[in-house]
């Protein structure tokens, strides 16, 4: 097997996801399970993509900054990466299921799931994005740094050893399929909060820094405009190349983004777990 037929085996399943999940669409009627059905599936391709150092998951994120104030809780979300070099689990909800809450520490990525991305669709992704990032505090212009585990690198250190280790989440939009006739309506809609929009069907708009021709590992507005974006799809590119390029790029932002050390007394110590009322 060739480089190439080994990214094209991927087409191949993401084929099956389709014809699978229009059956479930049409035949049974039921869109919850077919959207449930997706949200796994893809979860599993995530899972066979990424290092073992990074834990695909689903659920909920936790904030919690103190012993005394109530720690918050997001909406749930679709696909959460964590980083499991530092504390990443605070409870499993459904351990068939695998649906956990993990702290916002931990976290270093965030995506919505759909199955087929429209206009309507999108901006509904995207505005539910945003109540999570608003809800447990995730920031996207947090210029520290860290060493991996969490550990801070910005003269904190005896030798004053920094790093290019970030911890800003990436936050991204994947769909099996896309109906949008002209995709560059979709980058003239991006939220500056998204990183990535991805279709397996064909189509990826990524970040893309034009005067260094290289993708921007992450997201932040540059003097109050936003970082341009690259449009790739199968008129420019096969649809495997979208789809390596596409994971390459999650990579890439992955290798320069760390999880940090949490106050454990902010979650397992917390007041209102154990004072008597």
């Amino acid at each position: 097997m060739d480089f190439n037929t080994m990214y094209n085996v991927h087409i191949k399943f993401i084929e099956y996801l389709l014809a699978k999940s229009m059956f479930s669409l049409q035949d049974t009627k039921n869109v919850s399970l077919c959207g449930s059905e997706i949200e796994n599936e893809i979860r599993q391709f995530f899972k066979n993509m990424l290092p073992a150092r990074f834990r695909v998951t689903h659920g909920y994120i936790i904030s919690s900054t103190s012993l005394e104030e109530e720690p918050s809780l997001s909406p749930q979300i679709d696909l959460i990466i964590v980083d499991e070099l530092v504390m990443n689990k605070i409870f499993t909800l459904d351990k068939e299921n695998g649906m956990e809450v993990v702290p916002v520490e931990a976290v270093v990525g965030v995506f919505e799931i759909k199955r087929t991305l429209t206009k309507q669709i999108y901006n509904e992704a995207v505005s539910h994005l945003e109540k999570i990032i608003a809800s447990v505090s995730i920031r996207k212009d947090d210029e520290t740094h860290y060493f991996p585990g969490g550990i801070l690198s910005n003269n904190t250190n005896e030798f004053n050893i920094q790093t290019n280790i970030h911890s800003n989440p990436f936050i991204g939009i994947i769909s099996l399929d896309h109906k949008i006739a002209h995709m560059r309506k979709i980058s003239e809609m991006k939220a500056d909060i998204i990183d990535a929009i991805i279709s397996f069907s064909g189509m990826a708009i990524l970040n893309w820094d034009d005067g260094k021709n290289c993708f921007k590992w992450y997201n932040i507005k540059v003097k109050g405009q936003l970082v341009p974006s690259k449009i790739m799809d199968k008129e420019e590119i096969k649809q495997s190349g979208i789809i390596s390029r596409s994971f390459g790029y999650l990579l890439g932002y992955l290798t320069s983004c760390s999880g940090r050390i949490i106050n454990v007394n902010n979650y397992f110590f917390h007041k209102s777990t154990w004072l008597k009322e």
